[in-house]
């Protein structure tokens, strides 16, 4: 009897070990996984608020770019007439290399950046945009054309210029980057509804210009090879899925008029079809005439996009060195905080000189168009219905 009861003593001791073995056991896995979770949730909440902190400082950068755009129409309005009051100091800080020394003229800094707040008291996100810059020359002129769109360009250089190349067709423009459709098309087939939506579209470049003499008979005339009026149609040409080297030059053409014959085909230009690696598909060089009666140039380029739409990028050179646009396209950069975190900005912004504004055009329709002209006395003769 006394064997036995040391045998159940035994086993009950061996059946307790092993619960206190699992309740253990269980209590440290139950420890990891609550460790572990916590872990991911502080982890997570981080990065949310890091996102967070990340989005409003780019909200921060955004309001200093609508900062600058306030101080720059108020600008415009002192090159209208400078000797309004702090016109001075508004064309003086144009182009400072001092953060916020532009802005300054339409906001109130404190210290060296600015709040961002709704009120005086909005202090609890802690945004402000720290630096703010404006560069009024810039080495191109960018932008995007819907179908069938088109752009008036003003050709404003820094110094003189002799050509101006254009890029179009990027990244953005196309998810088959490696593979851009460039084969031939077959000419008893209507372009319109069998352009590739692959394929660069046809750029249409029309040139205006003027000298010293403006009359409006010199936009019918050509001087000796000067022209004030040109036009060109640029057709993409290639191979598709074959890249060309980003140092090859750009299609050199010379657009002269004012008129050209029916007989004269578009220029062909042999574009890239492959830019995985960036840039632009194709590129043209314009050489510009001379001006009818000479003197300095006062030149607008036109771009219109044909059978697609395209992002774009405009160029002025004097034989092989690039001339900065002048106070076309001013490009804004803006440095934007909330908290400790910083996001920086940089956009383009468009500037009309306010002694010449001129329309991008005077009827621009993507549809039908129709006008009804009605001479009558009685306002009840007058139809507001057009059928084309």
């Amino acid at each position: 009897m006394r064997y036995n009861k040391h045998m159940h003593d035994a086993k009950q001791n061996q059946k307790g070990a092993v619960s206190l073995f699992v309740i253990i056991f269980a209590a440290l896995l139950i420890s990891v996984v609550t460790v572990s979770f916590t872990r991911l949730m502080i982890s997570e909440q981080q990065q949310a608020v890091v996102v967070d902190l990340s989005k409003s400082a780019n909200d921060s950068a955004l309001a200093g770019v609508e900062d600058v755009k306030r101080a720059m129409a108020e600008y415009q309005g002192c090159l209208e007439d400078p000797t309004k009051s702090g016109c001075a100091k508004l064309i003086g800080d144009i182009d400072s290399t001092e953060c916020n020394k532009f802005v300054s003229n339409v906001t109130a800094t404190n210290s060296d950046e600015v709040l961002v707040q709704q009120s005086s008291s909005d202090l609890s996100l802690n945004q402000a945009y720290t630096c703010t810059l404006v560069q009024m020359q810039t080495p191109d002129f960018k932008g995007s054309l819907l179908p069938n769109g088109s752009k008036i360009i003003p050709l404003v250089g820094a110094t003189a210029f002799s050509s101006v190349t254009i890029r179009w067709f990027s990244n953005s423009d196309t998810q088959n980057v490696s593979n851009i459709d460039l084969e031939k098309l077959s000419t008893k087939q209507p372009l319109y509804t069998n352009w590739p939506t692959d394929r660069p579209p046809i750029m249409r470049v029309q040139l205006m210009q003027y000298g010293s003499d403006f009359t409006l008979s010199s936009f019918n005339e050509n001087d000796s090879g000067n022209s004030n009026n040109s036009t060109a149609f640029l057709y993409p040409n290639g191979v598709s899925g074959v890249s060309l080297p980003n140092s090859r030059s750009a299609d050199k053409i010379n657009i002269y008029g004012p008129r050209k014959s029916a007989t004269i085909t578009p220029d062909s230009i042999t574009c890239s079809g492959n830019i995985s690696a960036g840039g632009y598909a194709c590129s043209a060089e314009i050489v510009l005439p001379s001006v009818i009666g000479g003197g300095s140039r006062n030149a607008f380029v036109r771009l219109s996009s044909i059978y697609q739409g395209t992002s774009y990028s405009v160029e002025l050179k004097n034989g092989a060195g690039v001339v900065d646009f002048d106070g076309v396209q001013p490009a804004i950069d803006s440095t934007g905080r909330a908290n400790d975190i910083f996001r920086r900005v940089q956009s383009r912004v468009e500037l009309s000189d306010p002694n010449f504004p001129y329309p991008n055009a005077a009827v621009d329709i993507t549809g039908n168009f129709c006008k009804n002209f009605v001479i009558t006395d009685n306002k009840d003769d007058y139809s507001t219905k057009c059928t084309p």
